[in-house]
């Protein structure tokens, strides 16, 4: 190192010492402790409503996935409860099975994926996603 850099780095680190030791005798602003607690009440407010918004999705959740479960519950008793009519239970449930059957089929071929190349794209879609996920939550987002 020359004589020149070896001036320029002592003038450099005599400058970041002097504005070091201003900055330590400067006073904060008057409203710092105010501004510092009423940015920590919000933040402590936000982290509740956090905690409420997610409890209020679950109950949604929750609720959708018990309605669905009440439903599908109720379609089955009323078609199988009454062994009098089970001939026309079990033709309803023939009927109700083959219609999701063509629509299922219908949906899919409106998508463009019939076949079974679009099934083990399907899959195979899912289980990198599935993969994704875990490392995502394993991994990448380890605390």
């Amino acid at each position: 190192m020359n004589k020149m850099e070896h001036d320029i780095n002592n003038k450099l680190d005599g400058l970041l010492e002097s504005s070091l030791r201003d900055s330590l005798l400067k006073k904060p602003h008057n409203d710092f402790a105010k501004n510092l607690m009423l940015k920590i009440s919000l933040e402590e407010e936000y982290a509740r409503e956090d905690v409420k918004t997610a409890k209020f999705a679950k109950k949604i959740i929750f609720s959708i996935t018990g309605a669905f479960a009440a439903i599908v519950a109720f379609i089955l008793y009323a078609v199988y409860s009454h062994p009098s009519v089970n001939e026309n239970s079990v033709e309803m449930a023939e009927r109700t099975s083959s219609f999701f059957e063509v629509f299922s089929i219908k949906v899919l071929n409106l998508v463009g994926l019939n076949g079974p190349g679009s099934m083990v794209l399907i899959l195979s879609v899912i289980v990198v996603a599935t993969l994704f996920l875990t490392v995502d939550k394993l991994i990448l987002k380890k605390k």
